[in-house]
This record gives structure tokens, sequence and C-alpha cells, in this order.
């Protein structure tokens, strides 16, 4: 039996992103961020012998995509414990 990848939107729903009311952009932004963050996890381990727990992965991937949006977009306000608690309500 063949198995498909989840929708983006539910692999930001196990992240623990709140996806409603964000529009496809910032979506794509958010899980673009989020599976880079898991191939460099991926590569570090397989090449490195590094582990990385889920938690410590998850935060260091919102903290790179704060800097990478304020230094790249016009939203360069964002406010980390904002962010921290929805990352979307950043965009509104």
């Amino acid at each position: 039996m063949l198995r498909l990848l989840p929708k983006s939107t539910q692999l930001m729903q196990q992240a623990r992103v709140p996806v409603q009311g964000c529009n496809s952009s910032v979506q794509r932004s958010i899980l673009y961020s989020m599976v880079w963050f898991l191939w460099k996890a991926r590569n570090n381990y397989i090449f490195r012998n590094q582990r990385s727990s889920i938690e410590w992965l998850i935060e260091d991937c919102y903290a790179q995509l704060v800097a990478w949006i304020s230094n790249t977009s016009k939203h360069t306000s964002i406010c980390w414990r904002k962010w921290c608690r929805s990352p979307v309500s950043c965009f509104s």
C-alpha cells in the first residue's frame, strides 16, 4: 500500500503551529523552514552523529525563521514572546 505525505497544514498542526487565518505564503514559509531544519537535523545525525530533540528542533526553527523574516520582509518588528505563542499572529 502506497503512503502519501500528509498535507502541509497537518504537519504544522503536529508541530503546534496555528495555521487558521494564515495566508498561503506564510504557511509555505513556515513549512519550508520546518522541512529545512528537519533535513539539517537528519544530516547532523547521519554525518556528525549529533542527535537533536524535537523540542530543540522546533525552538531552533522558530528562532531562525524569526531572524530570517526580520531581515528579509516588511515584518521587522516581530516580538519573540508573541512569536512563541502564535507565529501566525505576527503577520496580522
